[in-house]
């Protein structure tokens, strides 16, 4: 029959409306292309030809279709910046074969009402990066034509119903990316049309991953006997993973990563002989894996077992059938010694044995096929021994090798690299004065916890996409360089505990970008510049145990709204404190003991609203590049002795004014004790040594 109806799909574009006569040439298409549109320009394509009509102005381009459709079979409006209600009368065109309106974003429609209506003969529905809401409903199992259903990125809720398994054609089932939460069905059902026996017989492609399913792999996985790739990753599911799983023949690609599942790894997987990729990281899996699971996998390119309770068992002359590209197994118990059977492989580009128990030194022959990893994290084991200079890797890498015991000079690198970690460990002596010409492209850079010595090179303004630079806890001397003002991206500066002399540079105004600065522990000296006070974007400046003098700057309560942690202690500052530090609303921390302030507390103190109400559910993370980051810590006096607070530290809310030259009384606003996630109190104010809070003796 003919489709009569008229229905409209509204165009968000900057350019605008096609008039009325244009719509006779494609009445009668089979084919309706309607791409980009950053031409200004409707395709449409009949009888094999492509016709161009052109666009009036206007803000929306408004489509009616009108007159017979029933010869319509493609429609593409992928990546056309449509917005709006997708017609319901969509499923009713009786030809359509083929519709395409992903990627654009704002187009919505119930998914159980369109999923509800005919399909006759429709192989393709794309509906994926757009608004889609609502639950797959059971009659999708009677549009036994489909082939591809794709509706990655939506809002769909729900889960996926058991007659999905009556679709005997289907191959390409794509839902990752939306809210579903009911776990995949126990069962599948069955159609009487399909001539296998199981349920999704000609399945090939299964995408259900960034999910919340939760639940368990059900067994029928094991019965896709045409799959090809399974990618299941960070759905919340449990339990163990089902031996059937090793009983699909032509699978290549296996994901299960960043779930729940327990259990050991089965050995069937090592059945799976067309596997290239097996990404099962990030789960709470136990046992060994031994040359069992692996021996038969000869064309992996990628594995990735790391972030479980593994341990990796196999033989030190055990040669691998494959040639890996990409192996993670941080944290996995690899060691002690370093993997001997990485040996042969020629074609690793990314490298992750973090927190593997490995130790003695890394093998001579590493650097030999160290030169094409793009990634190497070898952090946080017992590696001991000088590095390489130069040191073979990859252009723009990332090298992770922190918390280790390696020693000597600082490596010279074979190729400019974008991450570089070297904290935590024994390296001395200076920082290469040609450091930044070294290394122009770097992004992350971190040498803290070493025992490096002289100046700051004045060249590191040069690196100027930098956006950490972690230079603590060195014995580096000199003045801080006024270059750093040139890294405009910088958002987390940390040069504390050092020997550092001279004064704050007011040149560091420059750097807007700035969220933490670090430059307590040093030698300072001189006032806290006032140009500092258009650096809106700080949310944690440490400046204590310095030497800095003068009055502390009414501006910081008045130009730094973003301010979470303010610590001054330890200084020679004097004057009163400035009432205009009850503007700061974001305040957690306040540290300004030790100093020489004298007067009252300002009562408006103990208005500051996350005192009352700490932000609990944000990490203070900065700097944040390819998976790394700088994660904010911070060193605070409790019960006379220092304690460090890292990822507790969005939980602590505590005032110290301490040893200074306060008067006795204290607000009431203050006395509520402060407390550390819901708990003890953590510290009240208290005045000058030998008075506690409320002003007595103790």
């Amino acid at each position: 029959m003919g489709y009569q109806s008229p229905y409209e799909l509204n165009w968000a574009l900057s350019s605008t409306v096609l008039s009325h006569a244009a719509w006779g040439i494609y009445r009668s298409c089979s084919t309706l292309i309607l791409p980009h549109l950053s031409n200004h320009c409707l395709l449409v394509v009949c009888s094999g030809q492509p016709v161009c009509l052109r666009f009036g102005t206007s803000q929306c381009l408004a489509l009616t279709f009108r007159g017979n459709l029933s010869s319509l079979v493609h429609l593409d409006a992928s990546s056309a910046r449509l917005h709006g209600m997708i017609p319901i009368e969509l499923p009713e065109i009786p030809s359509l074969r083929y519709l395409d309106l992903s990627m654009n974003g704002n187009l919505t429609v119930d998914c159980s009402k369109l999923l509800a209506g005919s399909w006759r003969r429709i192989e393709v529905l794309d509906l994926a990066s757009n608004q889609v809401y609502g639950r797959l409903p059971d009659s999708v199992g009677n549009i036994s034509s489909l082939v591809e259903l794709n509706l990655f990125s939506n809002n769909m809720e729900g889960g996926i119903p058991s007659s999905i398994g009556k679709l005997c054609d289907l191959q390409v089932l794509f839902l990752a990316g939306n809210n579903l939460t009911l776990g995949l069905p126990e069962h599948l059902e069955k159609s009487d049309d399909c001539i296998s026996p199981h349920p999704l017989p000609k399945l090939r492609y299964l995408d259900l991953a960034v999910n919340l399913l939760s639940g368990v792999l059900p067994e029928w996985l094991g019965q896709l006997r045409n799959l090809e790739s399974l990618d299941l990753s960070s759905s919340l599911i449990g339990g163990p993973i089902p031996s059937p799983l090793g009983k699909l023949p032509l699978l290549t690609d296996l994901s299960l990563a960043g779930n729940r599942l327990n259990g050991s790894l089965p050995p069937s997987i090592g059945q799976l002989t067309k596997l290239a990729n097996l990404d099962v990281s990030s789960n709470l899996l136990t046992g060994t894996v031994t040359h069992i699971h692996l021996s038969k996998l000869r064309d992996l390119k990628l594995l990735a077992m790391g972030f479980n309770s593994l341990v990796i068992n196999v033989s030190s002359s055990w040669n691998p059938p494959f040639q890996l590209r990409k192996l993670v197994l941080g944290s996995c118990q690899l060691g002690p010694q370093f993997p001997s059977w990485l040996r042969n492989q020629k074609e690793p580009v990314y490298l992750d044995l973090s927190n593997s128990g490995i130790s003695g030194r890394i093998p001579n022959w590493f650097w030999d096929l160290s030169s094409n990893l793009s990634l190497l994290n070898v952090s946080f084991n017992q590696i001991e021994g000088r590095l390489p200079s130069p040191l073979n890797i990859d252009a723009y890498a990332d090298v992770d090798m922190r918390s280790n015991l390696l020693s000597g000079p600082l490596p010279v690198l074979s190729n400019f690299v974008e991450l570089l970690d070297l904290s935590q460990n024994r390296f001395f002596g200076p920082i290469p004065h040609d450091f930044a010409q070294l290394q122009p492209s770097l992004i992350y850079w971190s040498v803290s916890g070493n025992n490096l010595s002289g100046e700051i090179p004045a060249s590191i303004g040069l690196i100027q996409g930098l956006l950490v630079v972690d230079l603590s806890r060195n014995n580096l001397t000199g003045d801080i360089p006024t270059s750093l003002a040139n890294c405009a991206c910088l958002e987390a500066l940390v040069l504390e505990h050092n020997s550092l002399t001279g004064t704050i540079p007011a040149a560091l105004v420059s750097l807007q970008q700035l969220r933490s600065l670090h430059l307590s522990g040093n030698m300072l000296h001189g006032v806290i510049p006032s140009s500092m006070k258009t650096m809106s974007s700080l949310q944690t400046l440490d400046l204590g145990n310095n030497r800095l003098q003068g009055a502390i700057p009414a501006w910081i309560g008045e130009s730094l709204p973003a301010l979470r942690i303010l610590r001054l202690r330890g200084n020679k500052l004097s004057g009163r404190i400035p009432d205009q530090f009850s503007n700061l609303s974001s305040l957690q921390v306040l540290d300004l003991a030790g100093n020489e302030l004298k007067g009252s507390i300002p009562r408006s103190i103990g208005g500051l609203r996350a005192m009352a109400r700490p932000k609990a559910s944000l990490y203070l993370f900065y700097g944040f590049y390819r998976g790394s980051y700088y994660e904010e810590s911070l060193s605070m006096v409790m019960n006379n002795r220092p304690t460090m607070f890292t990822k507790t530290l969005t939980l602590v809310t505590s005032i110290d004014l301490s040893d200074n030259n306060l008067s006795d009384e204290v607000p009431q606003e203050l006395m509520t004790p402060l407390r550390f996630a819901g708990s003890e109190p953590l510290k009240k104010p208290t005045l000058r040594k030998g008075l506690g809070a409320d002003g007595r003796p103790p």
